[in-house]
């Protein structure tokens, strides 16, 4: 993601990554402003944690990065942490609160077919996502086909059956939309 990146020095980067340099694969959680969001840092890139910023490194052999990102995830996270953030007017996770999450862990093969199925429903919430946004740009489309139709006269507006006329319209102005037959196959079943 290359929205507002922020670029340090060496220096800088040596002296903030001096405990633990972060590496692919690490699970980043931010402390606050907003509390608890997570991500693993990907493939290829070098990262520099801010001061508001958690690393978390797991043993490969028994947890796999993207259960626990999965885990991570879960609206209700902050129930499970037993050392509860404070602040008054902004939140703020100690990392003592990550310490004592409570997060059950399967076998590492059972954690892998968890997020081989979360991917496969994540793909398909895009999907549906992507079809949305879709059919919401066909009714604005329709809509103004319409509302252009009803404002200006046009030849088949004025046949003897408006109704016919407004159909007629309707379908010339939709039949070229690449979803006009998979939205009308949907509405019929």
């Amino acid at each position: 993601n290359n929205i507002d990146q922020r670029y340090v020095d060496q220096r800088t980067y040596e002296e903030w990554s001096a405990r633990c340099t972060p590496e692919p694969g690490d699970v980043l959680i931010t402390r606050e402003a907003p509390m608890g969001e997570v991500c693993l840092i990907p493939p290829g890139e070098r990262i520099c944690l801010g001061q508001r910023m958690m690393l978390a490194r797991l043993p490969a052999d028994l947890m796999d990065p993207r259960f626990i990102l999965y885990s991570l995830q879960d609206p209700r996270l902050m129930d499970r942490v037993q050392d509860k953030p404070i602040g008054a007017t902004v939140q703020h996770l100690r990392v003592g609160g990550v310490e004592t999450l409570l997060m059950p862990v399967p076998p590492l093969e059972e954690q892998r077919r968890i997020v081989a199925k979360l991917d496969e429903l994540m793909a398909l919430c895009d999907q549906l996502e992507a079809s949305l946004t879709t059919g919401e740009a066909a009714r604005t489309q329709l809509l103004e086909a319409l509302l252009n139709g009803a404002l200006s006269p046009t030849p088949a507006a004025s046949c003897k059956h408006p109704c016919a006329a407004v159909c007629c319209y309707v379908v010339s102005r939709t039949d070229s939309m690449p979803n006009f037959v998979l939205t009308a196959h949907c509405k019929l079943s």
